[in-house]
């Protein structure tokens, strides 16, 4: 396996639909999260920094280089021609 240099994540890009309940659903649990510490916890401040901080981690991860998004007939194609390479 000496042909594989970096890693790389494919992501197949989804509907306009998916990806609103994809966010609506990320965000009602980022609301959920603050709303449980502040109701049970008495609003910690050391919990919301957290909660925020592990939330800007995972989106500047989201945007790392070794991610490409394409269609799925896109990434049939790209995988098609990394196999002829390799071969």
């Amino acid at each position: 396996m000496d042909y594989i240099k970096t890693k790389q994540t494919i992501i197949i890009r989804e509907g306009v639909w998916e990806s609103i309940v994809k966010d609506a659903f990320t965000f009602a649990c980022l609301f959920a999260m603050f709303y449980l510490n502040h109701t049970y916890t008495n609003g910690s401040w050391l919990i919301d920094f957290t909660i925020a901080f592990f939330f800007i981690m995972m989106s500047i991860a989201k945007t790392s280089k070794g991610r490409k998004e394409m269609t799925l007939d896109e990434t049939i194609k790209y995988l098609e021609s990394k196999k002829k390479t390799c071969a």
